[in-house]
């Protein structure tokens, strides 16, 4: 089966494409090429004061993958294929009867086992500010003060705080991410670098659409009047279990990552033993 993926400067958009092939690969279990057409030349750099195009990012992030050589993977440059910009879902199959609607939901993969080790201080954090283009609003519900005053808070509990921009060199922020404790960051950037770690993570964000990226992910808000959803306040009150509840926003976190990466491991095994098994 051939697809055609339509492409834009974000990290994230090609990682989405990458997990929901691979996981295709790995439940279907038929060959996939898959191709990503970009609408720029192969030494493009979106901002001039950038050392790496997104291809050496792709290519890098993309050998992290579990399973890496399963699929087969081209890239089509300066692209005239500009009905996949048109298509809500930025991409189609050729020669194929699946519905790629269908499939939309099954974006969870993960990167192979990585030598890194887990620094229970270290948080890595970053915000809309320094996106590579204006963050939608939806994504900016927290100003740049507020994110300066997290930082603050971080480093008052004992972290210590890493924070990378649009910018940050991906092998730097694949390191800082592999080896952090957890992740505080908004719906976009690092974000499926984070999720492919399965790392604990709280994205601040209003949209529904977060559950999808990043579900694992706890959702809080700028100034939410339950306190138990606001951003500033959980910060503040990590490790404390608040009246009423059971858990610490850092415990429902690890929680939440932990039910995650159980339901993702136990699906992977289950089509790789029917694999085995369709084979004797």
């Amino acid at each position: 089966m051939k697809v055609e993926s339509f492409t834009t400067p974000g990290i994230g958009d090609f990682m989405m494409v990458l997990n929901r092939m691979y996981w295709l690969k790995h439940s279907k279990r038929i060959p996939i090429h898959l191709e990503f057409n970009w609408y720029h030349d192969k030494d493009y750099l979106h901002h001039f004061e950038e050392e790496e195009t997104i291809i050496d990012r792709f290519n890098y992030l993309q050998s992290l993958y579990l399973h890496k050589s399963s699929i087969k993977i081209s890239h089509v440059f300066n692209s005239d294929k500009h009905y996949l910009t048109e298509n809500p879902l930025k991409w189609r199959y050729l020669n194929s009867k699946l519905d790629p609607e269908r499939h939309m939901r099954d974006n969870i993969w993960t990167f192979r086992k990585l030598p890194y080790k887990t620094d229970m201080s270290k948080v890595v954090i970053y915000r809309p500010t320094f996106n590579a283009e204006p963050a939608r609003d939806w994504k900016r519900i927290i100003t740049n003060d507020q994110w300066d005053e997290a930082i603050d808070i971080l480093k008052f509990n004992g972290y210590n705080v890493v924070e990378l921009t649009y910018r940050s060199p991906v092998r730097e922020a694949v390191y800082h991410i592999g080896t952090c404790n957890f992740v505080v960051g908004y719906d976009g950037m690092w974000h499926y670098v984070a999720k492919n770690f399965w790392k604990p993570m709280i994205q601040t964000s209003r949209s529904s659409i977060t559950n999808y990226h990043t579900p694992h992910a706890l959702r809080l808000e700028e100034r939410s009047l339950k306190l138990e959803n606001n951003f500033l306040w959980n910060l503040k009150h990590l490790h404390t279990i608040p009246r009423g509840k059971r858990y610490s926003i850092y415990r429902r976190m690890v929680l939440s990552r932990d039910k995650h990466q159980s339901y993702f491991l136990e699906n992977y095994q289950h089509h790789a033993n029917r694999s085995r098994s369709n084979r004797d």
